[in-house]
């Protein structure tokens, strides 16, 4: 069975793509993949994509990519002119994802993900080393007067602390699982009432009648247990 359209053209992208810039003719891509470009079809699709390019007197065809850069130092001229660009848009040479991943171990690109493309971008990065080095030294001396205020910062001792809370109205309580002190606020509230007990008498009511009626069995035994402890 032969293969939808869009099948044949995404076969056909990346037949072409693998070789970039190269011109394939239609006897070659029918061997290698076997989908003829030139079939009615498939080949108004071909002729809406920006990437192909055809020569129609040779009836041959090429992958044409969006930045023709061949080796990392065309792409880190490319990353420089360029505010951002697609990782897949990067098909011009085979290693091209390799030297990405150089470039960003060298802090020379970095990688972010763009949530309306849904593809990583690349950017060039204008710090150096040298300039790393001197962000971290300013980001030190702008946290500097942070660090003396809270060094300025004057904690009251035991003593002064426990004044404190009493002139808020606090109590201070010692305790006993770890701190020294601690504050607990004082209640108003009187004397806790006493609270009535309430005693049930467990009886098998539904039972009474049947040959399971074992309540008066039980009252019978809690007065022996009763009659013993007198005795």
């Amino acid at each position: 069975e032969k293969p939808l359209v869009s099948e044949q053209l995404y076969y056909l992208e990346r037949f072409l793509s693998s070789q970039p810039s190269h011109f394939f003719s239609r006897e070659e891509i029918i061997q290698s993949i076997d989908v003829n470009p030139w079939e009615p079809e498939l080949y108004e699709q071909v002729k809406l994509k920006p990437h192909f390019t055809l020569i129609e007197s040779h009836h041959t065809i090429a992958w044409k990519p969006k930045y023709e850069v061949q080796s990392q130092s065309a792409l880190c001229d490319l990353l420089q002119s360029n505010n951002g660009i697609k990782e897949t848009d990067l098909t011009s040479y085979e290693h091209a994802r390799e030297d990405v991943e150089s470039l960003k171990r060298e802090r020379k690109v970095y990688k972010l993900r763009n949530a309306d493309f849904k593809c990583d971008m690349l950017f060039w990065n204008d710090i150096d080393e040298e300039g790393w080095q001197f962000e971290r030294k300013m980001n030190e001396e702008e946290q500097r007067p942070l660090r003396e205020a809270w060094d300025r910062i004057d904690v009251p001792d035991d003593v002064t602390l426990e004044r404190y809370l009493r002139e808020g109205g606090q109590a201070v309580t010692q305790k006993t699982s770890g701190a020294e002190y601690g504050a607990t606020l004082i209640s108003n509230r009187g004397p806790a009432k006493k609270r009535r007990k309430m005693t049930k008498n467990l009886t098998n009511t539904h039972l009474i009648g049947t040959e399971a009626d074992v309540t008066k069995e039980d009252e019978a035994s809690i007065d022996d247990v009763k009659q013993r402890d007198i005795e």
